[in-house]
This record gives structure tokens, C-alpha cells and sequence, in this order.
């Protein structure tokens, strides 16, 4: 018997797969909604976006953010290091369990699976703020060395203009805003709880053929994938937790274009990126900006009033002033 579908054993084993993989979903689907609702925590205070000039400009002239490519953040390391986590968790725990067979056989599809990148997954899209208006690594990193500026929005304000990003999206359920956590126990925790739930099932497979296997371990092997990269969008190296980041984030189904998609270049590639309007309907969000610490003061400071009143003429007062951190260039 070579276990061909709808013949003997193959159909009998697929008989059991489906209610096996329908409650694994269920059950990856519960932790996953749990864990973003619980993260759903707008903060009541400001959020900033640190930019250079030519960004600040452009920003108070279009009235639009950008939501980039996940796959294109700044650090790519970001992803992975969550990623890496859950696949240390999962390898951990099948030790602990006594390495069975069935699950170490798992392990190698699992890890080819891991080897195809992150966009098979899923399309997601994200905005990096910062809960801290004068950061130094934020001052070196996105603002021009310390010599541009940070845009202070007020978080609630600015919500409301993310809102109609994942409104009518396609898989476009998962998402929001939220800080990033800098907690490695707290991530090996939501990835061990993801692992046990794919570990259960592997043990309760039914082992009749070794095509369907193979099929249920690519099914499972993708769905713990979306788990461990989706729980990654959420996490940051604990190093890296001075940034205090804020992050809006969209996701939708793998390979669906997202209403106004657009493309910009950055060294020598096309990144995927959505544009949140924060000025059509929702100006007041901008309150401050403040002036990198390595910047003219006088030259920044008539810079930003004469691109205010170019863009934001007649706007609510906003808040202008420099970095108080002391910094070498």
C-alpha cells in the first residue's frame, strides 16, 4: 500500500487528521487572540517618531506615516530573535518529553519550514514609535545622527488614524497597538504554550502512512510557524529596551495586497509599505517636536515654523524645543 488519497489507510488516517488539525487551529487561534487582546493597551500619553529633516518635511507635507513591510524593519535580527526563541522551545521540550520518535521526525520538516522566510506566512506591516522623546540610540539610529528631530503625537489621536488600516483586510483580524515587550521569560512562556499545544497533537497522530504524516507535519510545522512569528511582531531583544518602543501593526493573509499598497526604494530594493494619515481628519495627534541634540538650534527651529506654517497653517500651538542629551558627534 503506497497510500494513495482516497485508498485504504491514506483515507482512513485523513479521517482523523481533520479533527486533530481543527482543534490545533482552535486552539493556536484562542492563545493567539488572547495574547493580542492582552496587549491591546493603548497608552494614554505621546508617542514619537524620530526623523531627519527631509522626513520631518515630508511628513508635515503629505500628513502621512508609514507602515513598512515587516520583513523590512531596520534591524531584520528583530523577527528572528523571537523566532529563534520558540524553535529553542520546541527542541527544549521534545527533550523534556523524552524525545519521542514522532517528534523528533518532526523537528527536520519543521526546520526546513523555518529555513523558507517569513513572508509564506503571513503579510504584515508595521510603524515603530517611541515612548521616550529623547532617547539617545533613536537620536543616533533615525535622526540624522542627533541632528533631526522627534514628532510627538498624542497615542489615542493617533490610534484613530490607524484604525481604518486593517479595516476591511483580507485575514486583516490580527493587529494594533501596543508596546513592545522586552521580557525573554514572558516570550519562551506564550512560545512553550504554542509548542505543547503542537506537540499534544504530534503525539496522537495516528501513524498509518508515512505520505499523510508528512502532510500533518507540514500542516502543524506552518501553523506553529504563524504563531512564533506573529508572538515575535510583540518582542524585542531585551538589550534593546531603552527604545521603549510603540508599534502599530497590520497583518493579513499571506500574498493578499492590501488597499493602497505602495513601494519606495531603500538601498537598491522595493519595500511594501501603507500610508496612515494622521493630518486629514486627525491633526491635533501632532503636539510637539523637539530638535535633535546635535542640531542648530536657531536653524532647526526656523526650519520646523517655516515648514509648519507652510503644512499646518493655523494649527493648535505645538510644542517646540531641543534635546536636553548631552551628546558627542
Amino acid at each position: 500500500m503506497t497510500g494513495q488519497p482516497g485508498a485504504g489507510p491514506y483515507s482512513d488516517l485523513m479521517a482523523a487528521y481533520i479533527p486533530l488539525m481543527q482543534d490545533l487551529d482552535g486552539r493556536q487561534q484562542a492563545l493567539l487572540s488572547a495574547f493580542q487582546d492582552e496587549r491591546q493597551s493603548t497608552v494614554d500619553e505621546m508617542v514619537y517618531h524620530y526623523t531627519g529633516d527631509i522626513g520631518l518635511y515630508h511628513i508635515l507635507g503629505s500628513g502621512k506615516l508609514w507602515v513598512s513591510d515587516y520583513t523590512s524593519m531596520n534591524d531584520p535580527s528583530e523577527i528572528n530573535y523571537g523566532v529563534n526563541v520558540g524553535r529553542e522551545v520546541l527542541k527544549a521540550e521534545i527533550y523534556r518529553r523524552g524525545n519521542p520518535q514522532i517528534a523528533l521526525a518532526f523537528l527536520h520538516p519543521f526546520e526546513e519550514i523555518a529555513k523558507g522566510g517569513l513572508h509564506p506566512f503571513m503579510s504584515a506591516y508595521v510603524l515603530s514609535m517611541s515612548l521616550d522623546d529623547d532617547e539617545l540610540t533613536q537620536w543616533r539610529l533615525y535622526a540624522d545622527g542627533g541632528r533631526g528631530f522627534a514628532m510627538g503625537f498624542a497615542s489615542r489621536i493617533l490610534d484613530r488614524a490607524y484604525a481604518p488600516l486593517s479595516t476591511g483586510l483580507v485575514g486583516g483580524t490580527l493587529g494594533g497597538s501596543f508596546r513592545v515587550l522586552y521580557d525573554e521569560a514572558r516570550l519562551r512562556a506564550q512560545m512553550q504554550s504554542y509548542v505543547d499545544n503542537a506537540l499534544n497533537v504530534i503525539l496522537t497522530m495516528p501513524r498509518v502512512d508515512r505520505q499523510a504524516v508528512g502532510r500533518m507535519f507540514g500542516k502543524i510545522g506552518t501553523n506553529l510557524m504563524f504563531a512564533f512569528i506573529y508572538t515575535a511582531l510583540y518582542f524585542k531583544h531585551p538589550a534593546y529596551r531603552t527604545e521603549r518602543e510603540y508599534r502599530y501593526l497590520v497583518v493579513t493573509v499571506p500574498g493578499a495586497v492590501p488597499p493602497g499598497l505602495l513601494k519606495r526604494p531603500r538601498r537598491s530594493k522595493l519595500i511594501d509599505y501603507l500610508e496612515m494619515d494622521w493630518k486629514a481628519q486627525h491633526a491635533a495627534s501632532l503636539k510637539s517636536i523637539r530638535v535633535g541634540p546635535a542640531a542648530d538650534w536657531s536653524r532647526a527651529q526656523t526650519f520646523v515654523m517655516e515648514s509648519l506654517g507652510l503644512h499646518l497653517p493655523g494649527s493648535a500651538p505645538i510644542v517646540l524645543d531641543q534635546s536636553k542629551v548631552p551628546f558627542r558627534t
